[in-house]
């Protein structure tokens, strides 16, 4: 590492300890976080984000709930959930079925980081490897649509969209018919507004092998024809083997 703290790595420490926490329906303060970390307490706010926005993009009660000070209210930083309704919020994630999900952040153990694997994944053909370490399925997402954002420059293939918020990764290949080199392959991706990324995953529309527009029958767009919105540097255009597969199945 560069000196810098790794709050990833603190966030797979802090996961386990509230998982345990979880299991004895039992809230923490952050001092006591703190302490089986290994850090102030003020650090906390860092590595709790990581988990607080994993269990937003999972759609998971937000584990970060029973993490509060010594009156039992919740820091500023915790937005996933109404604060006046804080402790519906805790019976939530003590009633949540936890068992079911690994711990996000194993990919630290080897000082990995989010920003060095989506590195990896735009030096390509370390897709199989990012994928491998991280194991969780809500991470390798969110790491394939940071690696998109910076390959289609920040804007929608189909549109020119440029809200990173509305922005989202669309796989070529299916993820679920997606080999584990195919899954976080830049080259199997297209970063589309919500709204074209639906269509597209409902193969109303559909790219050929030209990178043009194509369009289920019986709709009409005046896109048809039209010549998606390529990143600008080639090595990280839609493989045409993934284009291909993608219509076969359809």
């Amino acid at each position: 590492m560069n000196g810098q703290p790794n709050h990833e790595r603190r966030a797979f420490i802090a996961w386990d300890v509230l998982i345990k926490q979880v299991k004895k329906s039992k809230t923490i303060t952050y001092k006591e976080l703190a302490d089986q970390v290994g850090v102030h307490w003020r650090a906390c706010r860092f590595f709790l984000d990581f988990i607080q926005n994993y269990c937003i993009e999972e759609g998971v009660p937000p584990l970060t709930s029973i993490v509060v000070n010594a009156k039992g209210k919740v820091g500023k930083g915790f937005i996933a959930y109404d604060v006046n309704s804080l402790a519906e919020c805790q019976e939530k994630v003590f009633n949540f079925n936890w068992l079911i999900y690994i711990n996000p952040f194993q990919y630290t153990q080897n000082d990995d980081t989010q920003s060095k694997l989506v590195d990896d994944l735009l030096i390509l053909n370390k897709s199989k490897e990012v994928y491998v370490k991280v194991k969780s399925r809500g991470v390798a997402q969110s790491l394939f649509r940071k690696a998109l954002l910076d390959a289609y420059q920040t804007k929608c293939a189909f549109c020119n969209f440029r809200f990173p918020e509305a922005l989202e990764a669309a796989h070529i290949v299916p993820w679920s018919m997606a080999n584990d080199e195919e899954k976080l392959d830049v080259r199997n991706g297209l970063l589309l507004c919500s709204k074209h990324h639906k269509l597209f995953d409902k193969n109303i529309f559909m790219i050929a092998e030209d990178y043009t527009i194509k369009i289920k029958d019986s709709y009409k767009s005046k896109k048809v024809g039209q010549k998606i919105n390529l990143p600008s540097n080639k090595q990280y255009l839609p493989i045409k083997e993934y284009i291909n597969k993608r219509l076969s199945l359809i």
